[in-house]
């Protein structure tokens, strides 16, 4: 239930809107005619909790349902992709291991999407060039 919670935190516009790459990789996203663009907000996932990987399976399955049912054109993810606080200190590369498999979904439907790390995602073992 945390989780629906979480993902309730939705901003939705409906819209017909296409992006492209650059010869930078930069992503350039167009409005449709009628100037709409329908961008998912997720935010303060937690990913990574001890004890708690059920909940992570459970997220990354409403998240996979929500790109199915909404199409977004574009996926803003607002701080706390995962838990840092729960990392222990030696198992490498804890963020990321919870970023790709969050990264896999976008990258299967083709959908653009950026990250504004938050508080929590600056305790892992993640920098801001990584993330």
């Amino acid at each position: 239930m945390r989780h629906l919670t979480i993902l309730a935190a939705l901003a939705v516009q409906q819209t017909l809107a296409e992006y492209y790459f650059d010869n930078m990789d930069r992503i350039h996203l167009k409005m449709n005619k009628d100037n709409k663009f329908k961008v998912l907000q997720l935010t303060d996932l937690h990913l990574g909790e001890v004890d708690k990987a059920h909940y992570d399976k459970e997220t990354i399955g409403l998240i996979k349902n929500l790109l199915k049912k909404e199409k977004p054109d574009f996926v803003a993810i607002t701080g706390d992709l995962v838990s840092g606080q729960a990392w222990d200190r030696e198992s490498p590369d804890f963020w990321l291991q919870h970023y790709k498999t969050l990264a896999l979904e976008f990258t299967f439907h083709k959908i653009p999407y950026g990250i504004v790390p938050g508080y929590h995602d600056f305790e892992a073992d993640a920098n801001q060039t990584m993330m």
